[in-house]
């Protein structure tokens, strides 16, 4: 992917405007900055974080694989969560907590207009959102038998999830194997996207590999679809700006 697509997706604040922009469905959130006042947490209930309630996730912008993160059910645990998250980055999302929902994962190969997807996973955890211990630490806790499931998905969602990846494909740039994660709000019946991962660890392998795609394949496919987006754009040009430095006639430097 281009440094600007990496940058876009990197950062969560980033990845929200572009997908409000462009139409895709996030959770409600807010942001705080270094100037916010974290000690005075009614004021940021009241004015900021007027149109959120309790529960609360909040995560630093521009971090990931769930370091940083924590689940706020209350004001004391808003202003630990706050302060924990500023100890990562100077710009802290908080964003409202969907708690009778589903989790999935679609990996997407894209390359100029077109776009391949893996298999669908759905996510299962223990805690109140996949940890960082979820992910690399305790073997087990993602499903009971280490499995993630990839059962049982409306169609309807399916087609939702390939619709939200299509848009923000092209919204972001992203090209090469991508990797996005959902939530569904059961009670409300919606879909959002939530993250956009621009370089997934091992490429998303797993999700290919479903679909019969081995690593080697998929490597291959990464190489054809990228080397096939027109790189016509002009990048560098010449100049004789520094043989004026040089010559001493045009420029000098004042001291």
């Amino acid at each position: 992917p281009s440094h600007r697509a990496c940058l876009v997706s990197y950062d969560k604040h980033l990845t929200k405007l572009v997908c409000r922009e462009r139409g895709i469905s996030v959770v409600d959130y807010a942001i705080l900055t270094s100037d916010d006042k974290v000690e005075e947490v009614d004021s940021l209930l009241s004015g900021k974080l007027k149109d959120l309630s309790f529960p609360l996730i909040v995560k630093p912008c521009a971090l990931g694989s769930s370091v940083g993160i924590t689940f706020a059910r209350d004001k004391g645990t808003l202003k630990e969560a706050i302060d924990f998250a500023y100890l990562f980055c100077d710009e802290v999302l908080i964003e409202r907590a969907v708690e009778n929902l589903r989790e999935f994962n679609l990996s997407v190969l894209a390359g100029g207009s077109d776009v391949e997807f893996s298999s669908i996973e759905e996510v299962h955890h223990s805690r109140d959102f996949l940890s960082f211990e979820d992910k690399y630490l305790d073997n087990g806790t993602i499903t009971g038998d280490g499995e993630r499931s990839i059962l049982d998905i409306p169609p309807e969602i399916e087609q939702n999830m390939k619709d939200m990846a299509r848009q923000a494909v092209k919204a972001m740039g992203l090209s090469g194997v991508v990797r996005i994660d959902y939530l569904y709000d059961k009670d409300k019946g919606r879909l959002y996207l939530n993250e956009v991962n621009s370089i997934p660890g091992s490429m998303a392998n797993y999700l290919w590999a479903r679909e019969g795609v081995s690593y080697k394949e998929l490597l291959s496919k990464v190489y054809e679809v990228t080397s096939s987006i027109k790189k016509d754009k002009i990048t560098h040009f010449s100049s004789s700006i520094l043989s004026q430095f040089a010559s001493g006639n045009k420029f000098y430097m004042k001291k």
